[in-house]
């Protein structure tokens, strides 16, 4: 496997590929996910967003009812949201990716994400960067740019998220990222 960092312009690009068809659902999915987080749902939008994800790479369709199937493991999604966001949100991704990927507790999901933000930490930074930068040029587009770049940047965490979890089995710590 090359550099989990390498390529990021090819994220970019294959997120904004699996967004651009489905980007009225996007919108609507993010407005209902953003009015879930001032209920401090946070963690299960972002679980309703990954199954989204999960779906939209798997070639499925999408719908914004996908969102509302993490409420089927709400505490699971709760708890690992609340947990992973506590340290200014650097964990939060991948320990709702891992919790819905894997099916995992929140106490394995919130283990296991501690450690592979550690283990991964320079791709993981580069990542939050990246994602970072993406929101703000969302944002500088009047506010309204933030519909097609924060889908962008969920697809590229979840990129990243796939290539560097491997099969790590629940409970162990991730393998470092080959380079």
């Amino acid at each position: 496997m090359a550099d989990a960092t390498a390529g990021i312009g090819d994220k970019v690009k294959k997120g904004w590929e699996l967004v651009k068809p489905n980007i009225l659902v996007w919108v609507i999915a993010l407005i209902v996910g953003g009015l879930m987080n001032y209920v401090l749902l946070g963690g299960v939008a972002l679980a309703g967003w990954t199954l989204m994800i999960q779906k939209s790479r798997a070639g499925e369709k999408i719908e914004v009812g996908d969102m509302f199937k993490a409420f089927d493991r709400f505490v699971d999604y709760f708890v690992t949201g609340l947990v992973c966001s506590l340290p200014f949100g650097l964990l939060l991704p991948w320990g709702i990716f891992y919790c819905v990927d894997k099916k995992a507790d929140f106490m394995t999901s919130i283990k296991w994400s501690l450690s592979f933000f550690l283990k991964n930490l320079v791709p993981c930074l580069i990542n939050i960067v990246i994602c970072i930068v993406l929101i703000i040029c969302g944002e500088l587009a009047c506010c309204v740019g933030v519909f097609i770049t924060a889908p962008i940047a969920l697809f590229v965490s979840h990129m990243l998220y796939t290539e560097l979890e491997g099969n790590t089995a629940a409970g162990e710590a991730p393998a470092a990222p080959k380079v």
